[in-house]
């Protein structure tokens, strides 16, 4: 919904610099629509009002949309491989323990050490646990989220970038710009939201 208001605001794809608010209209109702499925979450939110733009330019559109969105996509970005990269740790620790422990329960097969007999149980649940830490990581998938939000963030700082670069900057640069950008945004939340409908159904 918020990119079809940018959008319409700036004159940006699938609108024109004329574009009618009935045209506006139509397209958020159809927004709603196929969102329908997702209502039974909204349900359960409150949801802060918000004062909605009447109008944008550059700047404003700059601060409010792309500077915000990259502010939130780099420290996400860097708050998913820090935890990828703890459970990679856990999981070279947890193989690491389950090797010693292996090696301890052969010797005592070779000596008949019963003490060290008792060790043979937790080599099985030591492995067990590497296992279930790697189904963790391949699932949660923290790494590629990562690189996706920090990819996203570099796009968008590209285009903003590039966009502040041009000397003159028509209505029609500035369209383009918005259309670019929410279709780097799109992208992204296309994307997570199609991984948080498949990991729903798994519940």
């Amino acid at each position: 919904m918020t990119s079809t208001i940018y959008r319409y605001l700036a004159g940006a794809p699938p609108f024109g610099s004329n574009a009618r608010l009935e045209e506006f209209v139509k397209r958020c109702q159809a927004v709603k629509e196929n969102a329908q499925d997702l209502n039974v979450y909204v349900a359960s939110i409150e949801v802060a009002s918000i004062d909605r733009p009447v109008q944008i330019d550059a700047e404003t559109y700059i601060a409010n949309r792309v500077n915000d969105q990259i502010d939130y996509y780099r420290p996400q970005a860097m708050g998913k491989a820090r935890i990828g990269r703890r459970l990679h740790d856990f999981e070279f620790t947890i193989g690491m323990l389950s090797v010693v422990l292996g090696a301890i329960a052969s010797v005592a097969f070779v000596t008949k050490s019963h003490w060290i007999r008792g060790l043979g149980p937790w080599v099985a649940v030591v492995t067990s646990a590497g296992a279930a830490v790697t189904a963790h990581l391949a699932a949660m998938r923290y790494e590629q989220d990562a690189m996706i939000y920090l990819g996203t963030a570099a796009n968008l700082a590209n285009l903003r970038d590039t966009f502040l670069a041009i000397s003159e900057n028509q209505q029609s640069d500035f369209a383009k710009f918005v259309n670019d950008c929410e279709n780097v945004i799109s992208t992204e939340n296309g994307a997570w939201l199609a991984e948080w409908m498949r990991d729903s159904s798994k519940k």
